[in-house]
């Protein structure tokens, strides 16, 4: 019995890191929206828009947008620009801002819609997000209902 157990534990490890290796070879996923690690970006208290963020297409653009080398190197191991782009967001607001987001499906092929709800604090606060999207996704930015 305990032979036995020891077997299923072992084929268990085996068929989930088979799994993983799928997974990393497979890579981003296209017709996803996944937010990145943002940690490494000065974050500065300049008043930007979070209606307006940056679209980041190739690697060019983003050394452009983001000067932090350890910042870019991680990104380009995340993002495979042939599939999809960034949008850097980065917009001084309240502490309580939320940014949150939804993937559908448009006619043309997908749409992005971020939703934006203003915080309640009186506080100021500078934010920075950035989120992978689809390349051949279109997006908006509208506030939250």
């Amino acid at each position: 019995m305990k032979n036995q157990l020891l077997a299923l534990v072992i084929c268990g490890v085996a068929l989930s890191a088979e799994a993983f290796a799928e997974d990393k070879v497979q890579g981003p996923k296209k017709d996803t929206v996944e937010e990145l690690d943002a940690t490494g970006i000065a974050r500065v208290l300049e008043r930007g828009d979070v209606n307006k963020p940056t679209a980041i297409t190739s690697a060019e653009e983003l050394a452009r947008a983001i000067p932090a080398k350890e910042v870019q190197t991680r990104l380009q191991k995340t993002v495979d620009f042939t599939k999809q782009q960034i949008l850097f967001f980065a917009w001084s607001g309240s502490g309580g801002d939320k940014l949150t987001y939804r993937l559908d499906k448009g006619a043309t092929g997908p749409v992005v819609i971020f939703e934006y709800q203003r915080g309640l604090q009186k506080n100021l606060v500078a934010h920075v997000r950035l989120f992978a999207i689809p390349r051949n996704a279109t997006w908006k930015v509208q506030p939250a209902r």
